[in-house]
């Protein structure tokens, strides 16, 4: 189903979410992405389960609707920048045109990167502005109070909360933690850090099945399981995708209406409230999906609901939002 053909109706996605979310009527205002200067749009896409999930012709139509030339390319992801020459290299050998991105955001918005190509080789190099807005931040002085007021949770044979040391750094802490927290705990830790007058940003995931069957181990997380097998968790941050993007977007002056990103799990959530334009992907998690319904009017017209997985969705609602 084209995005054409469902101007002012709803996209029916599935499980509990059908017609919950009104499609916004992108079609009504023929300057929703401006006709501007070189880099004047930006499309900041979720790699994982968003813009990685797609076939050869999905990338063959993305490269037909993005144009280097106007639109600024970011992905913003939880890989590091690591990840991505061998990422780009797997896809090269399975002849995928993958495009490079003008921008590497990492570790869930903890990292920005400049990326250049020399000799088939990427180049990432450091964004320093971004270095010193979080030069400041040591998770290690926020998570004393976290600590303490989750003490009862952290403790036990089964405590309900388990810090783990996947991707940890001075800005970035990750905990599992039991999914009967899920709905309570990112607002509890606000709170606590509000308390304490602590600065921190509260990143919410979820570990999918087959990720937690890889884990070490796993017998010491078989209590915090759902019924799936899955596990929530938690990261304490300095930063969040979100916010990344908004850092990008004030420094190349883009406007609200001339960005879109997407993605299809809590830790995009940051991405959903920030005024610019969010596509959810029809194999975006429930909890993403189940967020939005908590925006304000005016943020949920700028949600967009496809009707597609992966890739598939974000270039249904490029065809909608850059049509001319």
């Amino acid at each position: 189903m084209l995005i054409s053909n469902v101007l002012n109706s709803q996209i029916k996605t599935g499980g509990n979410y059908n017609n919950k979310v009104p499609f916004c009527s992108m079609y009504l205002k023929t300057d929703i992405l401006e006709k501007t200067n070189q880099h004047k749009q930006m499309l900041a896409f979720d790699l994982d389960g968003t813009f990685l999930v797609g076939s050869k012709k999905d990338f063959d139509e993305f490269n037909r609707l993005y144009n280097p030339d106007k639109q600024k390319l970011v992905f913003v992801t939880g890989k590091l920048i690591e990840e991505l020459q061998p990422m780009l290299d797997k896809y090269s050998a399975n002849g995928i045109d993958f495009p490079i991105p003008d921008y590497f955001i990492a570790n869930d918005g903890q990292q920005i990167y400049s990326i250049t190509r020399e000799n088939n080789r990427i180049k990432a190099n450091i964004d320093n502005e971004w270095e010193t807005k979080l030069s400041t931040f040591d998770v290690s002085k926020v998570l004393p109070s976290i600590e303490k007021s989750f003490q009862k949770d952290l403790i036990g044979p089964k405590p309900s909360i388990i810090p783990i040391s996947y991707k940890s750094s001075s800005r970035l802490k990750w905990f599992l933690f039991n999914h009967s927290m899920k709905d309570t705990i990112g607002e509890d830790i606000k709170k606590v850090l509000a308390q304490n007058n602590l600065q921190a940003e509260v990143i919410l995931d979820y570990v999918l099945p087959e990720d937690m069957k890889k884990k070490k181990n796993l017998e010491q997380y078989s209590h915090l399981l759902d019924s799936n097998g899955g596990c929530y968790a938690f990261a304490i941050a300095a930063s969040n995708k979100g916010e990344a993007i908004k850092f990008l977007q004030q420094k190349f002056n883009i406007k609200d209406s001339n960005v879109i990103a997407a993605g299809n799990a809590q830790n995009d959530i940051s991405l959903s409230d920030k005024g610019f334009w969010f596509i959810v992907v029809a194999n975006a998690l429930e909890d993403l999906k189940e967020s939005t319904l908590k925006l304000g009017e005016k943020l949920k017209k700028t949600i967009i609901m496809a009707s597609k997985d992966g890739l598939a969705g974000i270039n249904e609602a490029l065809k909608g939002l850059l049509k001319s």
